[in-house]
């Protein structure tokens, strides 16, 4: 038998309903624009990229070299020498949180911006 909804029963629902649309707008909205990308290879220091500057890298990997490239606000890799090549198909990244990765190489990219966003799938 279903009873019918009181004042009380609506307003938790609302009340509810207003929390969970503010964790996304908290927690999973984009960062906006990145500002930098962090550069990561196996056994080696971080190397920090502004996206401002446009400039193209090499990076020893396991396997070989890697090439990044920053142009307009956004980072990509060019080449790498893996064989699946899911690094290069990640195409162009600008937006914080983004992170394309070589596996086999060992190098992968992280886009920030100016605050710090955690996202529970990459950590």
């Amino acid at each position: 038998m279903i009873k019918e909804l009181t004042k009380g029963d609506i307003s938790i629902f609302v009340v509810a309903l207003g929390f969970v649309l503010s964790l996304y707008v908290i927690f999973w909205s984009t960062g906006g624009d990145a500002r930098h990308a962090h550069v990561n290879v196996v056994g080696k220091k971080q190397v920090i990229l502004d996206l401002k500057e446009e400039i193209s890298i090499k990076v020893e990997g396991v396997l070989g070299v890697s090439i990044i490239e920053v142009k307009d606000g956004k980072v990509r890799f060019v080449e790498s020498p893996c064989s699946n090549k899911v690094c290069i198909r990640s195409g162009w990244l600008s937006q914080v949180n983004s992170l394309a990765a070589c596996l086999p190489n060992g190098v992968s990219l992280y886009l920030v911006g100016s605050k710090a966003r955690f996202d529970s799938i990459n950590f």
